[in-house]
């Protein structure tokens, strides 16, 4: 009974505690910006926001700024688990103290979503780049009951019904939930009459958070998976370790023309079929497109539409090529040229001289007249969880000339008939002319 006692006793004196000195050790302080507690528009009702960040890290080989993918994420907050134990500090005077399940009326979102389309663009780099858009939670003291920590949860998830995958979106090793902390006290001397929210914590788990078990504050932080959103965080389990958070894996394309022993035609620009075929995104995705010299090569802006078939007819003269940048990974691409030039023909061969992978294919060597095309580069789609390599294919038509005897050989059988018809015809003259004489 004085055991039960005792517990019951240094739990008062640790809520106590809190209201008098507060759990500030761990709690990020108000400040209103970078996922930090602060002041609202004064205009409102609600006197305190928090802002936490949301995060699509972004991969392309060669640090191309792409189109974002067209993804949504909704968002919900509830009230989290009462009773979880909070140590703040690791001295031997730390303040322990209990969560409390937070009142559901004292926050609200700004908004309940977060979108990327492909209007907007993504900044990346070969080893990922963050991106990163926020959310905003109103907290209204005044729904509190007293000083103390109230625990809420945090939910994300995809808009639409849509997987991740479908939007082009690969999912992270973080996961879709989040456990927020507000720490609320009463006002100190000579501040005005209410409870005020000084800090929060956002956290990996809903667990309990010992500070005082660690060797440092940092370390507690670390172990307990403090976060300042659903963005890469270190992994609570294994502190050398990086959850990732959601990722974007891009890579480009160049395709490129060369014409050899033809100078009378380096001018032409040959059409080019370049198509795009993924069947896993099923939400439009934007190439940026672009070409190298637009007197010797042409391909329309192509617009945001599903990568599932995506054909696009570039054209393109001798020394001139055309970009894509910021094709999704797990995108095959297939590409041919066709011959519009009525007065030759080519050997065309296409190559892969860049990036070249595995399961890609070169076109391999093929006579094309007018009007016939070559043979396809094949691009594989290769992995879409993983950074991208960047190709660059060249198509070299070499002039194919037309032998001379070519026509001497169709018509020379013709000709021995005909010389030895005519040697008959003077033997037979001659032959009869003898016999008359």
């Amino acid at each position: 009974m004085k055991s039960i006692l005792r517990k019951v006793t240094s739990i008062c004196i640790a809520t106590a505690m809190v209201a008098a000195m507060g759990l500030t050790s761990l709690a990020t302080e108000l400040n209103g910006t970078g996922g930090k507690v602060g002041d609202n528009d004064p205009a409102t009702a609600l006197d305190n926001y928090i802002v936490i960040n949301k995060e699509i890290t972004a991969y392309n080989p060669d640090g191309s700024t792409v189109n974002a993918p067209n993804i949504t994420y909704n968002y919900a907050i509830a009230p989290g688990t009462a009773g979880k134990i909070i140590t703040d500090d690791t001295t031997p005077d730390s303040v322990t103290a209990q969560t409390k399940a937070g009142p559901a009326a004292a926050v609200s979102l700004s908004a309940s979503s977060i979108s990327w389309t492909n209007a907007d663009t993504l900044t990346t780099s070969a080893g990922g780049t963050a991106n990163t858009k926020t959310l905003q939670i109103n907290v209204d003291p005044t729904a509190f009951s007293g000083p103390g920590v109230y625990r809420y949860v945090i939910t994300e998830t995809v808009g639409g019904g849509l997987t991740k995958a479908a939007c082009g979106v690969i999912d992270g090793g973080i996961s879709d939930t989040r456990y927020l902390d507000i720490y609320v006290r009463d006002p100190k001397t000579g501040e005005a009459a209410g409870l005020k929210v000084y800090g929060y914590v956002l956290f990996q788990n809903d667990n309990d958070i010992n500070a005082k078990a660690a060797a440092t504050a940092a370390d507690a932080e670390a172990k307990a998976g403090k976060t300042e959103g659903f963005v890469a965080t270190t992994d609570p389990a294994d502190t050398t370790n990086t959850l990732t958070a959601d990722a974007y894996y891009t890579y480009n394309l160049k395709v490129g023309k060369t014409l050899v022993n033809d100078s009378g035609n380096t001018a032409n620009q040959f059409p080019f079929t370049v198509t795009f075929t993924n069947g896993t995104i099923t939400q439009n995705i934007d190439l940026i497109s672009a070409v190298s010299d637009s007197s010797k090569s042409t391909l329309a802006e192509v617009a945001a539409a599903s990568i599932s078939s995506l054909a696009t007819t570039p054209t393109i003269a001798d020394g001139a090529y055309v970009t894509y940048t910021g094709i999704p990974c797990g995108t095959a691409v297939t590409i041919y040229e066709t011959n519009n030039v009525a007065t030759a023909a080519y050997t065309s061969v296409g190559e892969i001289t860049v990036g070249k992978s595995t399961g890609d294919a070169d076109a391999a060597s093929k006579l094309i007249n007018v009007n016939v095309a070559s043979n396809n580069v094949e691009i594989a789609a290769g992995a879409a969880d993983a950074a991208g390599t960047s190709r660059e294919v060249t198509f070299t038509n070499t002039f194919a000339l037309i032998s001379p005897t070519g026509v001497a050989m169709a018509v020379l059988p013709f000709v021995i008939m005909l010389v030895f018809g005519l040697g008959f015809m003077a033997v037979a003259t001659k032959k009869k002319a003898d016999e008359q004489a």
